[in-house]
């Protein structure tokens, strides 16, 4: 019987060692080190309280919108609820003056209701319209849109609106069928015809819309023709690849944001970035390109013949490297919010990795056995 209860006590003990290596690597991994290093520049140049600074980042800005998303994914950023009543105040004030957000612009829509969300917002019942009901925000920037139709603004409209859909579960009215699978199919006749997406009819195939498109289509390759679609963009996005690891787009310089956006799109597909051949050239990967551009403290410049820190350029590494964080930890995408838990301040916004929760549950199991053990020897 003694050695029985040894047996058990040194099996927990074990099981206990990898649980606590485990909470170790979480925070000390070399995307978890960037993320902390970004942050941090970030405060530095803005403050520590950058989401209550309405002159640095102003609710409803594309980039300050962002920013927040990205600040609080972190688990580094600080207390989103000022930003929040700024954007609460934004919705209200611009469905006074117009009656909505935008009715050319879509994304507006979307980025907002996944900035509501992150920050710990419910996006389906937000701020107050022209008539002070609660503002849906997924409904008006999807099948409810003023302008008709997200793909009004291309295929970027379609894109993030499909990106929005797919976060959360949220119910759509029978009466709209199957609208997300139609956002997809119309999504896929926006690519050219060596793989990669144009943002609307006339302009050339462009690497950030590929990548963005990339984000939107990698939790549909069930589909043969999204699955075809994804393998042609791949190849269009390696193809264009320079030999210093990055993409120098439409113009002559390369950029920090192409590269963010490439590394999210290939983390929504559940590749690394860094260890993808395809995406190596001359020993240089997508993320070795993206930290070229890293400043001295920590935060990102939009080129590299820039002196100073550009804050787009910042929030997409930002977000580039907590695509990673997250698909290491969860294999999902930064924007698959259905198991999101609101802002933790953890540096983990998906809740509990699995491993330490069978781990935790292992623990259990083998106290509950000594237990029963030590009862028997009692009774004995």
């Amino acid at each position: 019987m003694k050695k029985r209860i040894a047996f058990v006590i040194v099996f927990m003990l074990l099981l206990g060692i990898p649980q606590r290596a485990g909470a170790e690597a979480l925070s000390d991994t070399a995307e978890g080190k960037e993320i902390s290093s970004i942050v941090s520049g970030i405060k530095k140049e803005a403050g520590e309280d950058i989401l209550s600074d309405t002159d640095y980042l102003i609710p409803g800005d594309s980039v300050s919108d962002w920013t927040a998303l990205a600040l609080t994914l972190s688990g580094e950023g600080p207390d989103p609820e000022s930003y929040l009543k700024g954007l609460e105040e934004y919705v209200e004030n611009e469905y006074k003056e117009k009656g909505f957000l935008s009715d050319t612009r879509a994304t507006d829509y979307h980025r907002i209701a996944l900035t509501v969300k992150v920050l710990g917002g419910d996006p389906t019942a937000f701020s107050k319209d022209n008539n002070g009901d609660p503002v849906d925000l997924i409904k008006a920037g999807t099948y409810g849109f003023t302008g008709g139709s997200p793909s009004s603004q291309g295929a970027n409209g379609l894109i993030y609106a499909i990106i929005v859909l797919d976060s959360v579960d949220y119910e759509i009215p029978e009466e709209y069928g199957n609208i997300l699978d139609s956002y997809i199919d119309e999504l896929l006749l926006y690519q050219g015809e060596n793989g990669g997406f144009i943002m609307a009819g006339g302009l050339g195939e462009n690497e950030d819309i590929t990548a963005m498109a990339l984000q939107a289509l990698a939790p549909h390759r069930d589909r043969t023709d999204v699955a075809e679609a994804v393998d042609r963009a791949l190849g269009f996005l390696s193809e264009r690849q320079q030999d210093d690891g990055g993409y120098t787009g439409e113009g002559d310089t390369g950029n920090a944001e192409t590269a963010a956006q490439v590394i999210m799109a290939l983390c929504a597909l559940g590749m690394d970035p860094s260890e993808e051949d395809i995406f190596i050239k001359n020993g240089v990967s997508l993320v070795d390109n993206l930290l070229s551009f890293k400043t001295e403290d920590g935060t990102y410049r939009h080129t590299l013949s820039d002196e100073k820190m550009d804050i787009m350029a910042t929030e997409h590494a930002l977000r580039a490297f907590e695509s990673i964080r997250s698909m290491k930890e969860t294999g999902t995408s930064i924007y698959d919010l259905k198991d999101y838990e609101g802002p933790l301040g953890n540096g983990s916004h998906k809740g509990f990795p699995l491993m330490p929760v069978v781990i935790g549950i292992s623990v259990a199991a083998a106290a509950a056995a000594i237990f029963i053990i030590l009862k028997k020897v009692k009774r004995n």
